[in-house]
């Protein structure tokens, strides 16, 4: 438990202070009103994701940490899940029906 806790904040660290590379965006479609603009920090000390979500005029941005997961790969965050698979992803956002999110082109 503390092991994790040490691993979380130090990833948030890394990603925070500019010391890992910022990897090129991954965008998704939602449903018909949800974007994700999506870092995924694969060299963090614990790979995580950095979510920026748009929903029309709202917009938020979310740290989630890949958690273990049986096919793809499972990002955690406040109030948000977010599963991927190849192109394809499930946003699962609290309090909200799960979301079928799509790639863009050009990713």
């Amino acid at each position: 438990c503390v092991e994790e806790s040490y691993q979380i904040r130090i990833t948030e660290l890394q990603i925070k202070g500019g010391q890992l590379r910022v990897p090129t965006p991954v965008d998704y479609q939602c449903g018909k009103h949800v974007t994700l603009s999506t870092y995924f920090y694969n060299e963090a000390k614990r790979p995580a994701a950095m979510i920026n979500l748009s929903e029309g005029d709202n917009q938020q941005q979310v740290l989630a940490y890949e958690t273990p997961s049986a096919s793809g790969a499972r990002y955690e965050g406040q109030n948000l899940t977010l599963f991927t698979k190849g192109s394809d992803a499930r946003l699962e956002h609290y309090g909200q029906l799960p979301l079928v999110c799509n790639e863009l082109p050009g990713n």
